[in-house]
């Protein structure tokens, strides 16, 4: 057999087997996603905190009432987190980012885009998630299809009001994109939920001066959110606290323990990263509100990390 020849026999070997790996890969992402459903079908009530990250994000694009709806349907979801910013005009709207993608060559800022015209616009949905690993592990590349069935996907943005309605009798966490001037939209906000129940939502923020402003000036419940060491010494004021999972030690975790605060960890989506994070809580795993894209996934690993600890015990 001459090189040339070879060369296409051993091509040939490659193709098929990477063609038999796909396949393979394909059935048991199948199978974990049948093992997801079917259990996110049968929990009926569990001992453990979620909340589902800019709603349930992973089935419907982040932010939305279509987002926000499916993940207050969910009994597993205790929380349900969500974005706030202020347009020029003063209204607020729900959106992650400040930038908005219309076309892939027209992109629209909400705190330049005036009220009326980011409602009336249908905008298309792009996100590249990293840190998923390989997509030969059947976990992984069943999370990192959910995220690529949304690519590309056209929405339309809600305004706060409307995230509320749509987020039924859960709980909210509303995390505050404040802008330069923070007197004037905690002025908005308050005029905004002037006949909202505000009990059921706790206010959190990355900006802790503006947290902190909203915290002195209301009767809110405020929380700040922390994804730097060395900014734990500038919230002990607060009783909730929600923390960045790659910065949690056993020190840290024993810290907040002990300073008795209410935490929400962020953002829990996968198997290995909510195990390490539980095994730094120890036996009060269950005090800590985990934040997640994957609402149904994180549940189902918690409600077979809890059998495991039961067992062991």
């Amino acid at each position: 057999m001459n090189k040339k020849k070879l060369a296409l026999f051993l091509a040939g070997i490659m193709a098929a087997g990477i063609g038999l790996s796909f396949h393979i890969n394909h059935e048991k992402s199948q199978e974990f996603a049948d093992r997801i459903a079917s259990f996110s079908e049968s929990i009926e009530d569990d001992d453990f905190l979620i909340s589902a990250h800019r709603g349930f994000s992973s089935l419907a694009v982040e932010n939305t009432e279509d987002a926000i709806s499916l993940a207050a349907e969910k009994n597993y979801v205790d929380y349900i987190e969500m974005d706030a910013r202020m347009t020029p005009d003063s209204q607020i709207v729900l959106s992650h980012d400040n930038a908005l993608t219309v076309t892939m060559d027209h992109i629209q800022y909400v705190s330049l885009t005036p009220y009326d015209e980011l409602m009336e616009t249908t905008y298309h949905y792009y996100s590249t998630p990293s840190g998923m690993g390989l997509w030969r592990v059947p976990e992984k590349s069943f999370l990192m299809g959910r995220y690529e069935d949304l690519n590309g996907r056209e929405y339309h943005i809600a305004n706060l009001l409307e995230g509320i309605l749509a987020s039924g009798d859960k709980k909210i966490l509303l995390d505050l994109k404040f802008p330069f001037d923070v007197e004037h939209f905690v002025e908005c906000l308050k005029e905004e939920l002037k006949d909202v129940d505000t009990s059921r939502i706790v206010f959190q923020s990355l900006d802790l001066n503006g947290i902190r402003y909203l915290k002195e000036h209301s009767d809110y419940t405020c929380s700040a959110l922390v994804d730097k060491v060395s900014e734990l010494d500038m919230v002990r004021d607060f009783d909730h606290i929600g923390i960045k999972s790659s910065i949690l030690t056993p020190e840290i975790v024993e810290r907040l323990l002990k300073e008795g605060k209410q935490i929400f960890v962020w953002t829990i989506d996968n198997s290995k990263e909510l195990k390490r994070v539980a095994d730094l809580f120890g036996e009060h795993y269950l005090d800590v509100n985990y934040i997640t894209d994957f609402p149904d996934f994180i549940a189902m690993e918690l409600d077979q990390y809890q059998k495991v600890k039961t067992t062991q015990e």
